[in-house]
């Protein structure tokens, strides 16, 4: 069977990219011909900003090439990892290439990510099955929409969306809630494909030599650099961030580094303080101890559902918090988290039945 995956792929993001590396190196394993969908509109391939000569003359030159080479470098460390790891279909750019591209597969999956998140994914139909013919089985694995505040316009259309897929699944409860009213299929909760896979096909990345604090934000929250100073000064290990907020970048901890240094880093990471959902997991499959910011913005939403299945929404904890032990027992996050992997698999599984 030929299976094409519709993600965020192209967005230069640690968890969009491996997530998707996660969900095509587990179908490729189950004997399927796994390719990723190019499809990678302006509103979703973020490229570093170019600094103008302009810029370098009139306002802080030494710190505009600072910020012109960092980029460069995370970009195409981006750029390579996905050249390495994922096969890709031809370039997509508008709904007709797409229409001719998938027309090639067997099965379409959409998900994981935030695909359904009207604020990331332009409003566009492709991201809900739009230039799919109706021979070819459509599965959404795993779709989040963030924190579903979907207007009724926007249900109406999701309504008529969800007639075109065989098989439904979300990685959060809360879209799952959203959604049951407007289908007749059931619709499973499923893990994000990072969490999904055996935990084992993340060793092929060796531990990073050093342990750091690990700062991981995807919401800025200065509170984190309060956190992870305190617990150097306590512990002896550097701290060092690797998201691209200014505050990040200022911070003086910033590093550039490829997706599957992200891995490896976190792997052996002290103690990780993350805003990100991603940074959460990654986490909690390295078994890495770890501390989420509840920032009640709207955005806790991905993250505070992770740790209530896992039974460890303690370690969600409000910016104010201080830190007096790291120390994490892990035995019953795994049991947990492996019962939902296999439940996870074989929905994913059956899907393609």
């Amino acid at each position: 069977m030929k299976i094409g995956i519709l993600t965020f792929h192209c967005a230069y993001n640690f968890g969009a990219v491996l997530q998707c590396y996660a969900l095509s190196e587990f179908l490729r394993c189950q004997g399927y011909d796994v390719s990723i969908i190019n499809y990678c509109p302006g509103y979703l391939e973020t490229r570093p900003p170019h600094a103008t000569i302009r810029t370098f003359v009139n306002r802080h030159p030494r710190h505009s090439l600072k910020t012109y080479l960092r980029n460069f470098s995370y970009y195409h460390a981006y750029k390579r990892f996905i050249a390495r790891s994922f096969q890709l279909t031809e370039r997509v750019e508008n709904l007709e290439q797409y229409h001719s591209v998938v027309s090639k597969f067997d099965t379409i999956i959409i998900g994981s990510d935030q695909v359904w998140n009207t604020k990331y994914n332009g409003q566009d139909p492709i991201w809900y099955g739009e230039g799919i013919d109706s021979n070819l089985r459509l599965v959404a694995y795993a779709v989040s929409a963030g924190d579903p505040n979907f207007t009724s316009g926007e249900l109406e259309q999701l309504r008529a969306y969800l007639t075109r897929f065989s098989a439904l699944s979300v990685r959060e409860e809360c879209l799952s809630d959203v959604i049951t009213p407007f289908t007749s299929l059931p619709i499973t909760t499923v893990l994000d494909p990072s969490l999904m896979v055996p935990a084992d096909i993340w060793d092929k990345w060796s531990p990073s030599k050093k342990r750091y604090i690990v700062i991981y934000q995807a919401r800025e929250d200065d509170n984190v650099f309060r956190m992870a100073e305190s617990l150097s000064q306590q512990t002896g290990h550097p701290v060092i961030t690797l998201d691209y907020y200014g505050n990040s970048v200022r911070s003086g901890y910033h590093k550039v580094l490829s997706p599957a240094q992200f891995v490896s880093v976190i792997k052996s990471a002290y103690c990780v303080i993350t805003t990100s959902f991603h940074g959460t997991a990654f986490s909690l499959i390295l078994n890495t101890p770890f501390f989420t910011l509840r920032l009640r913005d709207g955005a806790d939403a991905r993250s505070e559902s992770l740790l209530r299945l896992l039974n460890a929404e303690e370690r969600m904890v409000d910016p104010n918090y201080e830190i007096d032990s790291v120390e994490m027992d892990f035995n019953d996050i795994n049991v947990r988290l492996s019962a939902l992997r296999t439940q996870s698999q074989e929905f994913l599984l059956k899907s393609l039945q």
